[in-house]
């Protein structure tokens, strides 16, 4: 089966209670969760939180005809500003063993800080996945930027362009991670230990969906754009 993971713990340096914070109208985390319950691929999605609060806001979607919403409680030492996803992703395939007979075969991780993307995106990044027989893919977006970064003694050093013969932007094949969509075999997983190992595919997606919340400026820019895609199906 085809399990989506989507890690909400309480606690943000640069927005507080980000994933339950206002955008367009909605708590953030139901922009991921509205897409996930849209998907046809996905069998089933749990949400993994620490905050009391979202744990009972997702209750809410357990009842999903499409795609049933299960939301488990994540232990509090791994649930810091330093703890990784992949120990959540750990976390929450145990608990789907000792408490569910399904069997995961393929995991995908949907970041509740990436709301642009769609359900189509996360069905064409796992049919992309199964077709091309990864073991691992993520979504990325066209990326036009040149690099810099500080060498030893403070110089400015070009990071993977040359700055005296630099390419024209529709020369530039270069892509960035948008934290959308990441798809890994359990196999993969089990074996790296990683969301990301062995061949790793990329999904590449729009540039207006390169768009991630870390500070309240995104949640705003996050929020118009989503109200007008929301006008502009209705």
């Amino acid at each position: 089966m085809i399990l989506g993971i989507i890690p909400a713990r309480a606690g943000s340096k640069g927005i507080e209670n980000k994933n339950m914070a206002s955008c367009a109208g909605r708590p953030l985390i139901d922009w991921t969760l509205q897409v996930a319950t849209e998907s046809k691929r996905l069998d089933h999605v749990v949400v993994s939180s620490d905050s009391t609060e979202i744990l009972a806001h997702c209750a809410g979607w357990a009842n999903d005809p499409l795609t049933p919403v299960t939301a488990f409680t994540r232990p509090d030492d791994i649930s810091g500003d330093d703890s990784r996803t992949e120990a959540t992703i750990e976390h929450v395939l145990k608990v789907w063993d000792d408490t569910r007979s399904e069997n995961v075969d393929t995991i995908v991780l949907l970041q509740p800080t990436s709301p642009m993307r769609e359900a189509r995106h996360i069905d064409e990044a796992i049919f992309q996945f199964k077709t091309e027989d990864l073991d691992s893919l993520l979504s990325v977006v066209p990326s036009h930027s040149f690099l810099w970064q500080f060498g030893p003694t403070g110089e400015g050093v070009p990071v993977a362009h040359d700055p005296i013969s630099r390419p024209m932007r529709q020369q530039m094949k270069q892509y960035e991670e948008n934290g959308a969509i990441y798809v890994t075999s359990a196999e993969t997983f089990g074996t790296k230990r990683n969301r990301l190992g062995g061949r790793i595919g990329l999904y590449v997606m729009p540039e207006e969906h390169r768009l991630q919340i870390d500070t309240p400026l995104d949640l705003k820019l996050a929020g118009e754009m989503l109200s007008w895609r929301s006008m502009a199906v209705a």
